[in-house]
């Protein structure tokens, strides 16, 4: 009985709840367009930046951001105790105790997961014509995502983490529909204001 409670509460509530949290932060997030709040905030800056090249650059950011992961997780192992080993680094990282250490060890594989989905999708939009704004302003909420993803990792909020991991993986699997799917499709659903629970499933 506690066996499929438990069940029951992951598929029946939380996964739902994260999905739709995920959706909706999406959503509101390219509506919101934080590619221009970031022109509006850094003109002299940004103004010679295309979309084209938000999006590419926001590949580079999330290459960079996985790799600082796992310097952050050297140097815990290395004020421990046992201090870091350099021949075998990865194999004594993966056996490290539960704690800050070992989470960032796990964002840093978890980075490297997101930027080959991440590179994959953006390089599939261009190839495939998909709108330069829409996929410049989901490959930002894909960063942010994934920074706040990293901070509740770090901090050992779980279900928050949980939330913006799937937002970024949403974003990403916007970026995909937009490119599979004719008729910008995705673009009318982001831009349709009547967003709410019920009228999700009915689409």
């Amino acid at each position: 009985l506690l066996m499929g409670l438990g069940v029951f509460t992951l598929f029946g509530i939380v996964y739902p709840l994260n999905f739709f949290l995920a959706v909706t932060t999406v959503k509101l997030a390219v509506s919101s367009s934080p590619v221009d709040t970031i022109r509006l905030a850094f003109p002299q800056h940004t103004y010679w930046v295309k979309d084209l090249d938000f999006a590419v650059g926001c590949i580079g950011v999330s290459l960079l951001m996985a790799y600082s992961l796992v310097s952050v997780a050297s140097g815990i192992q290395a004020t421990s105790p046992e201090g870091y080993d350099n021949h075998y680094g990865r194999f004594q990282m993966a056996r490290a105790k539960p704690g800050l250490g070992l989470r960032m060890y796990a964002s840093h594989y978890n980075a490297l997961e997101c930027f080959t989905m991440f590179s994959i999708a953006v390089i599939v939009g261009i190839l495939r014509g998909v709108d330069g704004h829409l996929l410049a302003n989901l490959s930002v909420v894909v960063i942010l995502a994934r920074k706040f993803y990293h901070i509740f990792h770090a901090l050992d909020f779980a279900m928050l983490r949980s939330i913006a991991f799937d937002t970024a993986f949403m974003a990403i699997l916007t970026i995909i529909m937009e490119a599979a799917v004719p008729g910008n499709a995705v673009v009318k659903f982001m831009t349709n204001e009547d967003w709410t629970l019920s009228n999700f499933y009915s689409m």
